[in-house]
């Protein structure tokens, strides 16, 4: 069975904010338990958790956005 864990926030958050950095220690602590990291494939808290969950050598599903309507 493959555990995940969402994470969700706000796209426009800044690298090197408090969010950012927060963002990007859940990605860390999901990996390193085992889970795979399931968020929006672009930016903000998303790029910060995906990056994350890499640097403890973990697995990410981005999940991208689509504009055609």
């Amino acid at each position: 069975m493959i555990r995940s864990i969402s994470l969700i926030g706000d796209g426009c958050v800044q690298e090197g904010s408090e969010l950012y950095k927060v963002a990007e220690e859940i990605g860390y602590l999901v990996a390193k338990r085992g889970y795979v990291l399931i968020c929006g494939g672009l930016f903000g808290v998303m790029e910060a958790g995906a990056k994350g969950a890499k640097k403890a050598g973990g697995l990410t599903i981005g999940i991208l956005p689509e504009y055609n309507h």
